[in-house]
């Protein structure tokens, strides 16, 4: 009962797998993990593999999905699309039912070439490229679409007091980075902003430091940076080298401790708007972050807290199905309105998750919220 008391205000789906939990069978269901475990987005990819293994142990110690328990094969895609493909087939070879990840677009995009013509369903925590929307496939994921996101932020940037803006994306993830870059710089020009420039860019590149310099030459009111929290603090330091004062924005993929941890007073102001408060007082959200750090020693990230929804959310259908892979599409586009960590989690018909929005500002070497957002803002 302890246990019960304990897991019970989780997750609605929660509910429905201890109603069916204790019907005994031999046997276990193999879920597969890919991310990326090792490289620059590690810590996305490590904090996504934990909230899925978290969430597999619960559900296990509660019964597990009609007597079977659930085990997780994890796998490192490097953050290399080849990497991607090849740990994908390896996990459909070990008879997975399903693969949770990847962390990236980019990475979501080359699996997606091999779990879809396998006919496996492929369940992304992070992945939220505009380029996977609305596809009749089987890949469905528990981050919302960055299109909201764009619309928001184009509108900050511009409310700001920003007239001139140069973008500059990392062209390792180009799937995700590019096409939020070139969204959010239409919705800027939109409002009446001009864009600079729309600048591609390696943090392995020697010459970031001098690409920096030609883009203050441009003498914009604003840069925003789309990459990793480790790659955008590594531009904020740079900015911050030159003693340049400039409006700083970035994307949801650097929402991050890291982002804190390594730009330090050089990421201080940085505004960018996610899908996902990590932070949240919401008691499902704090209850997961106080048994996370139980499990884990650290804070959990976003994407630890959206890698137990996925696994959750995956839960919720492998009981309809008794377990089995067959009808496992169908049980993913039946959740509707159950209960996250933070928000409501509904899966349309194309797969794909609507969740608010939150507008974020470093302040004082934190991550404080200003805004909730709960529609974007009108195109004109």
């Amino acid at each position: 009962m302890m246990l019960i008391r304990r897991v019970a205000s989780i997750i609605v789906i929660i509910l429905m797998m201890m109603q069916v939990g204790g019907c005994q069978r031999n046997g276990t269901i193999k879920v597969g993990f890919a991310g990326e475990i090792s490289g620059k987005g590690a810590d996305l990819g490590i904090g996504a593999r934990n909230g899925v293994m978290m969430a597999a142990e619960e559900i296990n110690q509660m019964g597990g999905i009609h007597g079977k328990k659930i085990e997780v094969i994890a796998r490192d895609d490097q953050g290399e699309p080849d990497v991607a493909r090849k740990v994908d087939q390896e996990l459909i070879d070990q008879g997975v039912v399903a693969i949770i990840g990847h962390i990236t677009s980019q990475q979501t995009l080359a699996g997606l070439e091999v779990t879809q013509p396998a006919g496996v369903v492929m369940i992304s925590p992070t992945a939220s490229s505009s380029l996977l929307t609305g596809k009749d496939d089987l890949f469905f994921r528990v981050a919302a679409d960055n299109g909201a996101e764009l619309q928001v932020l184009g509108q900050e940037i511009w409310d700001r007091g920003n007239e001139t803006m140069v973008i500059m994306y990392d062209a390792e993830n180009v799937s995700f980075a590019k096409t939020y870059a070139e969204g959010a710089g239409q919705v800027f020009q939109q409002r009446g902003g001009t864009i600079l420039a729309v600048i591609p860019f390696s943090d392995d590149d020697k010459t970031l430091p001098g690409l920096i310099r030609e883009i203050r030459l441009m003498d914009p009111d604003a840069v925003l940076v789309v990459a990793s929290a480790l790659t955008t603090a590594l531009v904020s330091q740079h900015i911050h080298l030159e003693d340049w004062e400039v409006d700083l924005f970035a994307s949801d993929w650097a929402y991050s401790d890291l982002l804190l941890q390594a730009g330090g007073k050089a990421i201080e102001g940085t505004e960018l708007v996610v899908s996902y408060d990590v932070n949240s007082q919401a008691p499902n959200m704090a209850a997961f972050r106080e048994r996370y750090i139980q499990a884990f020693g650290f804070e959990p990230n976003y994407a630890s807290a959206q890698g137990y929804e996925a696994m959750m959310v995956l839960a919720g259908a492998l009981v309809q199905t008794g377990g089995d892979a067959e009808g496992l599409p169908d049980g993913l586009r039946g959740i509707q309105n159950v209960q996250g960590l933070v928000s409501p989690i509904s899966i349309d018909a194309f797969g794909d998750v609507i969740r608010p929005m939150f507008l974020f500002r470093v302040t004082d070497g934190i991550l404080s919220l200003d805004r909730e957002i709960h529609a974007p803002t009108p195109t004109p």
